[in-house]
């Protein structure tokens, strides 16, 4: 399972990954998706994934998808996943930006208004 929001809603809930269709809707929608991997157990996520939440509330032009390594496998193998936090910014399906560990807001700010300007141009 992960915590996703979808474009269209106003409200955050789980989606289950396993299945192949969610995973390919959400990966390759239209809007952006930043997809956060993280873990229960990891400090540095405990931090990270309640910032992304916050900055990303609001958004309609962005999704999130947070996906919890213990219980999703076959995408920290698929997408390599070698250390927690992992964060991965698809566009069209696409890996287009990533980080790993803490970083900082402003860190976190700068790739959604990267991301932001990039759908700004394709609209």
């Amino acid at each position: 399972m992960g915590l996703c929001r979808r474009r269209d809603d106003s409200f955050w809930f789980w989606l289950d990954f396993a299945s192949n269709r969610s995973r390919y809707s959400v990966i390759n929608s239209d809007n952006p998706v930043i997809v956060n991997f993280h873990a229960e157990w990891c400090d540095p996520c405990k931090i990270l994934t309640p910032k992304m939440l916050e900055l990303l509330e609001n958004s309609s032009e962005i999704d999130l998808a947070v996906i919890d390594v213990e219980t999703n496998l076959d995408l920290v193998e698929t997408f390599e996943v070698k250390a927690v936090p992992a964060v991965l910014a698809f566009r069209n399906g696409v890996v287009v930006d990533k980080f790993i560990g803490l970083v900082d807001a402003n860190s976190i700010e700068t790739l959604i208004d990267k991301l932001k300007r990039k759908q700004q141009q394709k609209q």
